[in-house]
């Protein structure tokens, strides 16, 4: 049922891919460039913050991945994703160089901003944003965020207390998944 009502609220595919497709073409009829573009990532999957960084609960905004799927696989367009392949250990940037007549340096944020705060990187039980939410959008690399958690917040039948610091909407997205539990976050991704 809740997936019928998911399908209802949102607007068709198939039109959404037409409609890209028809856009792209008429791009690429305007570029005065033929362009073949591999993008390279270190994780598995593409999308980057589209699928780690937006709160599972959240759908409609995670349903812009179709738009992106529509770039790869429109018959107009020539790009090529290629996962887990990581830039200085699998390849350098000098064979990148050599291999590509421009190479775009397009990354997001590696590590955490530290707060100069006593304890911030040695006490048990402090997370920063970046990690709870790569944890739970299910990050390869974060799996260990949840087992960490679990044993924080089981260990006795006492209720748990929490703080998030921040008030912004990643502070937000984060005090939300932790209202709702595993239960509530059943039919997300």
């Amino acid at each position: 049922k809740k997936q019928k009502q998911q399908q209802q609220q949102q607007p068709s595919t198939k039109q959404n891919d037409s409609e890209v497709e028809e856009k792209l073409s008429k791009q690429q009829q305007e570029n005065e460039y033929d362009l073949n573009i591999d993008m390279i990532e270190k994780l598995p999957t593409p999308y980057g913050l589209v699928r780690s960084g937006v709160a599972p609960d959240h759908p409609e905004v995670k349903s812009v991945e179709h738009d992106f799927d529509s770039v790869f696989t429109s018959s107009c367009t020539k790009m090529q994703f290629m996962g887990n392949v990581q830039v200085g250990i699998d390849v350098s940037l000098n064979e990148l160089r050599d291999l590509y007549d421009v190479v775009v340096l397009a990354y997001g944020c590696e590590s955490d901003n530290k707060l100069g705060i006593d304890g911030e990187e040695r006490l048990k039980g402090i997370l920063s944003a970046r990690e709870f939410v790569a944890w739970y959008n299910g990050h390869p690399n974060f799996v260990h965020i949840g087992e960490e958690l679990s044993k924080l917040l089981s260990s006795s039948n006492q209720p748990k207390q929490v703080v998030v610091i921040g008030q912004g909407n990643v502070a937000l997205d984060c005090a939300r998944i932790l209202a709702k539990g595993k239960q509530g976050l059943i039919d997300t991704d």
